[in-house]
């Protein structure tokens, strides 16, 4: 079957004698290279030489066509099938790898954070109302400093708009009203925080005794699991060692690949 394409070449040089040389070079080498590859230019269509930048330059155009069936361009069409089989293939692993560190991450976070259960059930320590006053302010501190950094911003935008001319101005003047209006949101949301806090304060401080009262029924448990999590890792580190060799192996035959002929 035929089958048709192009391929574009770009010539550039600073003088006109060496444009010339240089375009009878590009002519030839891309005849010879395309040939090479079972493609027979069939047309060689000249762009506008043009001045760009000192330079001159101009796109070459080589239409070629080819049999699919001819012994050179099937081999080349073969390899860069099998070449993108090989990418999908690494790329695949590459996935498969990222996974496996995602789980050993998650699991090592998991198992922090049993540890710190445990280290609290056996501390015999319980929340106090102060303790979550304490954690409700430093959010509702957190939340006041994002809204008071946007009103900084509006008043930057704003001292800009008024040494700027034109439609800087505008715009600085639109960006300072827009980052007040988020400044206020943010600070209105961190204001009504601190009635829905203080009305839940009670409650949530005997929700986080209670976990950890029941902490303290199951540390056996918990340290049991522990263990089960230290396996599963030990599992999945081995795994990723396995990855990761399948990994560099399947990137330096793809590489060989790429330098066959």
């Amino acid at each position: 079957m035929k089958v048709s394409g192009s391929h574009i070449e770009r010539v550039k040089e600073w003088t006109n004698i060496g444009y010339e040389a240089s375009e009878r070079s590009t002519i030839q080498s891309t005849v010879e290279k395309l040939s090479k590859e079972g493609k027979h230019v069939i047309n060689i269509i000249h762009g506008d030489k043009t001045m760009i930048g000192g330079d001159y330059t101009k796109s070459i155009t080589f239409l070629w066509e080819a049999d699919t069936e001819e012994p050179i361009y099937k081999a080349l069409m073969d390899k860069a099938a099998e070449e993108k089989r090989l990418e999908d293939e690494l790329y695949q692993q590459k996935l498969l790898l990222i996974s496996e560190n995602t789980k050993i991450k998650n699991i090592l976070q998991e198992i922090a954070d049993i540890e710190k259960r445990i280290k609290t059930a056996e501390s015999n320590d319980l929340y106090t109302e102060k303790d979550i006053k304490e954690m409700d302010n430093e959010d509702i501190h957190k939340t006041l400093g994002i809204g008071f950094a946007f009103a900084g911003l509006g008043v930057f935008f704003f001292i800009v708009g008024l040494v700027a001319d034109g439609a800087i101005a505008v715009i600085e003047t639109i960006g300072g009203v827009v980052a007040f209006l988020i400044a206020g949101i943010i600070i209105s949301v961190a204001f009504s925080d601190i009635k829905k806090y203080r009305e839940s304060r009670f409650e949530r401080m005997n929700s986080k005794n209670a976990e950890i009262i029941k902490d303290k029924k199951n540390v056996n448990y918990l340290k049991t699991e522990i263990v089960r999590k230290q396996d599963e890792l030990k599992k999945c580190e081995a795994n990723r060692t396995k990855l990761l060799a399948e990994l560099q192996k399947k990137e330096k035959y793809l590489e060989e690949f790429k330098k066959k002929s």
